[in-house]
Formats: structure tokens, sequence, C-alpha cells
């Protein structure tokens, strides 16, 4: 069963993928927020997309001396640097009792706000839209406030679910272009940044890397506790640095197909395969993907979108050795 979570308005989360690269566009947050909603209603999500409308970098504008100047904004009350609060004899931090700045929890300092929709896929039992909600309705997405969302539908069918998305775009994975480029030889530098006709490119956190191992004896962590009504386990703490990844932002009009769409429906775990005759709609231009020549002709009004699962959902891991936990596509 797939569920879809249309229009989910978010304000003032996170932007810091790193502590030097900041995206509107919280990836790693959306795609466990949607294993979380599974893990809460008892009904295992395995796999999760995101489809971006709208996002901003939340600024503010100062005037100094006659000029204006635009600076980030943070809205979520924390901050990085040493607060001398008293409540110790070493002073503290926001959310510690460090001494100094090499101790203190790391707070964002960059905000945005946004407008996703997320599909969930649930692989065992179902989940209705109620439940969801109910759900949603306490949660939190990279540490911002969900204000709000258009709709929340189930569907049996993954071309149904496709009928009801509204125009944005698919974050796609991008590693594997990525990989061909180098392969063709170009510079590490050309292969992550040149434009590609296909969409936009970002780079954003897909995964953290374990600096330490787990233990239950740091201060200040949440206890280790079996699972309850939260539905997560928690099995200690470990200090762990973020892994970078490629995304690609490509919109929903790039995958439009005209003429005779295949008639099997493609699922999870099955392969989409297109007919003879069958060609793309490449992004709002509507150019063609392919390089052969064709013809300037108007597409049809009733053109279908024709995407494989396996090419926009999420699923997550570890890697063997077990230090390296990551958001995966196929």
């Amino acid at each position: 069963m797939y569920a879809l979570i249309s229009v989910v308005r978010v304000e003032h989360f996170n932007a810091q993928q790193t502590k030097d690269i900041v995206a509107p566009l919280p990836l790693h947050a959306a795609i466990m927020l949607g294993h979380a909603i599974g893990a809460k209603l008892s009904a295992p999500v395995s796999h999760v997309g995101l489809v971006l409308h709208q996002a901003a970098v939340e600024c503010e504008h100062f005037n100094a001396d006659g000029k204006i100047s635009t600076s980030f904004s943070s809205k979520r009350g924390a901050c990085a640097f040493m607060v001398d609060s008293g409540r110790s004899d070493h002073g503290g931090g926001y959310a510690s009792s460090a001494t100094g700045p090499s101790g203190m929890a790391y707070q964002a300092n960059v905000n945005a706000s946004g407008a996703f929709s997320i599909i969930l896929y649930f692989d065992e039992k179902y989940a209705t839209k109620e439940s969801i909600e109910t759900v949603l309705a306490n949660a939190r997405l990279a540490g911002g406030n969900i204000t709000g969302w258009s709709a929340v539908e189930t569907f049996e069918s993954w071309d149904d679910l496709l009928s009801r998305l509204r125009p944005g775009f698919f974050v796609l994975d991008a590693s594997h272009q990525v990989q061909s480029s180098l392969e063709e030889g170009l510079h590490i530098v050309d292969a992550l940044f040149n434009r590609r006709d296909s969409g936009y490119f970002c780079p954003v956190a897909v995964g953290y890397s374990l600096l330490t191992d787990k233990s239950n004896t740091c201060r200040g962590i949440r206890v280790p506790q079996p699972q309850g009504k939260s539905g997560i386990t928690v099995v200690g703490h470990a200090f762990a640095e973020a892994v970078v990844g490629l995304i690609q932002l490509r919109h929903l009009s790039s995958f439009r197909v005209k003429n005779n769409p295949p008639e099997n429906e493609s699922e999870l775990g099955q392969e989409a395969t297109l007919e003879p005759g069958d060609e793309y709609i490449d992004d709002d231009e509507y150019e063609y993907e392919s390089f052969d020549e064709v013809e300037d002709e108007e597409f049809d009004d009733d053109a279908k979108l024709v995407i494989d699962p396996n090419d926009v959902l999420w699923t997550y891991g570890w890697s063997q050795d077990k230090t390296t936990f990551l958001i995966q596509q196929k």
C-alpha cells in the first residue's frame, strides 16, 4: 500500500547539511520521518519518496550605515556559542554544561521554510490516513514546525498515486551520474558541478559515519530503553560526522510519456519498460531526452507519467562494518 502526504508545509527547519553546506532540502530527515511514521503505527515503511514543491532559506535584512545587508536567520531559539548562564560554576552552553565551545552540542544557525510531498510504501501492514495524520500532527521535520498539509491519501496502485502528485521535483540520487562522468574522464569538479539537462543538482547529507563506538555511559544522552509507545528503540550514543552526497532535482514533467504508454503498471521491485515508439518529454520545455532527431509537434494533453518507483523511492541501511548509516536508492 502507498500513502501520499501532499504538500507538507514546514517552517524554520534546519538548512545546514553540515557546518559548511547550506541547502533548504531536509532529505535525510524527511526519509527518516517516513520510516518513523511506520514505526509509530507498527506498520513498517520500507521505502519513502520526497517531492520538493518550494523551499527557501530564511534571511533577515539589516540597515547598517545606510546600506542593506542580508544575513541568515535563526528562529529556533538555539545558539552555537558559549553562554555563561550561571547555572553552574562553569557557566554552560544552551543544551549542556560544557566548559568550552568544543564541548557544546552543535545547534542549527540557518533555518529554512518549504513545502514537500512525502510518499510512503507499506509492504506488510496497512495504515489508515487518519492514523498517519495523527502521527504527523505531533511530528517535526528537521527540527522545523509542520504547520499543515493539503491531504493524506492511500492507494493500492502506484499509478493512481502518481495521478495525485502536485507539480514539483522528485529528489533523486545522482551518484551514479557522477560515477559515469568520472569513468568518461571528466575532472571531479566538472562531474559534480556542470549543469545537466536532466535537472538541478545539490549536495546534501545522506547519512552519518560513526567516529566512536556506541556508548551508554556518556553524560547527558538519552537513556537506552526498550521499544515502547514511541516505537523507537534507543541503543546508545556515538559521535558521528555527516556523509554528503549529490542529489538531483528532476521535475515531474520530465517523466511524461506520449503515444503508447506501457499497459503493465510498475510496482516496487519490478522494472518499468517502454514500448517502441514511446517518447519522453523532458523538463518544462518539453524537450526529448533521446538524442535522436525528432519532428517538432505538440504533445497530447493526456500524456502519462511513467516512473519506476525503484528509481525515486529511498530506503536506508548500515554498511557491512556497521560504521556508516545511509539513505539510498536502488
